[in-house]
């Protein structure tokens, strides 16, 4: 163990990192799960119909 080390100092600042990405954590996943773009988000394209388009457009 190196010289003057403070075990009880670093558990302490190790908990109070944890506990601060813990408690940032909720509202960025609620931000990204719940936020309104996904919600009127148009699906992509099947490859069906981009072909179809496609060919109706070159003839």
């Amino acid at each position: 163990m190196p010289h003057r080390a403070r075990p009880m100092t670093g558990l302490l600042v190790f908990m109070g990192v944890n506990l601060v990405l813990l408690s940032t954590i909720t509202p960025v996943y609620d931000f990204v799960c719940f936020h309104p773009y996904w919600d009127r988000r148009v699906p992509p394209p099947s490859p069906r119909s981009f072909f179809s388009d496609y060919m109706r457009k070159c003839l």
